[in-house]
């Protein structure tokens, strides 16, 4: 679709730096921003009882990187990272999300070239929870993934490929119990009439398309009819999150293997990590009966 100048609007989807509504230019930053940066950061420092904090200098992206990502202090002063942190959740909560924004780095060409002869780029996304883990500073990592479990926003795709090596630290569960989350729809669904519970904890599981859930897809996939007397009324907390990652990505593939050799029992009392599980069981249950329970039948 294409829009004429006086019409729709045009974005920098390269280096997110601006952004054109009609004819009104908006920028991603403010050169009294970069002022009020450079100047808090050479008068006085955040420990001094003075310090007044003030968003503004945090609040940028240039060249899709933005506070947490532009030098090292994520890795290098987790106390100011707990500080900034911390003052984003008093006075809103919304400028967590910048936890989850990345910038992009290339990475070696593949070796297998596409169809046309070429060779796919390979990208790598860095957010502020790859530098802290890049930099070994496991007291960022474990403030990061504590205030990332703030964010209503799953976007546990963005961080897939350092997952695995994230299950030892203490903040990964309260992170990952914070994963699933629940729409308008999911919130005003209180029961679910079905034949028998799926498990002692779950009563139905099962896949979707789309977060938007409605009657017609509790009937088709959860298998609940409301005019059936013989079925139960469960009372329910309908959540959802996203996990084709798990099954479909070499990352997810690896997330499991690390969950599967580590020694941390905790890991299989979190809800998420158990419905998980509960699903990988579902989906590739018939397989096992199939393919692996006849070797030890004969």
């Amino acid at each position: 679709m294409h829009f004429d100048y006086y019409k729709g609007h045009r974005f920098d989807n390269k280096n997110h730096i601006w952004i054109l509504f009609n004819e009104y230019l908006s920028l991603s930053f403010s050169f009294m921003t970069l002022v009020i940066r450079d100047r808090s950061q050479s008068d006085l420092s955040y420990h001094d009882e003075n310090f007044l904090f003030d968003p503004e200098q945090f609040t940028f992206i240039i060249n899709r990187k933005n506070c947490f990502t532009c030098d090292n202090f994520v890795g290098e002063d987790y106390e100011k990272l707990q500080f900034v942190l911390r003052k984003f959740n008093e006075n809103d909560p919304v400028l967590l999300e910048q936890l989850h924004y990345f910038y992009e780095i290339d990475m070696d060409k593949d070796d297998d070239p596409d169809d046309d002869g070429s060779k796919k780029q390979k990208m790598k996304k860095i957010t502020p929870l790859h530098l802290a883990l890049r930099m070994g500073n496991n007291r960022s990592i474990n403030i990061i993934l504590k205030y990332m479990a703030k964010i209503s926003y799953n976007a546990s795709d963005t961080i897939k490929d350092i997952l695995p090596q994230l299950l030892e630290y203490k903040e990964f569960l309260c992170y990952m119990d914070e994963l699933p989350f629940q729409t308008i729809q999911m919130i005003n669904k209180q029961t679910l009439k079905v034949a028998n519970k799926f498990s002692e904890e779950i009563v139905s599981i099962n896949r979707a398309n789309r977060s938007y859930v409605d009657d017609s897809y509790f009937l088709q996939e959860m298998g609940e009819d409301k005019s059936n007397d013989y079925f139960k009324n469960y009372p329910v907390s309908v959540v959802c999150f996203k996990i084709d990652w798990v099954l479909q990505d070499a990352a997810g593939k690896k997330f499991l293997q690390n969950m599967l050799n580590s020694q941390k029992l905790e890991l299989y009392e979190n809800r998420t990590i158990l419905v998980i599980v509960e699903f990988l069981y579902k989906h590739y249950r018939s397989m096992i009966l199939k393919f692996r329970l006849p070797v030890y039948l004969f």
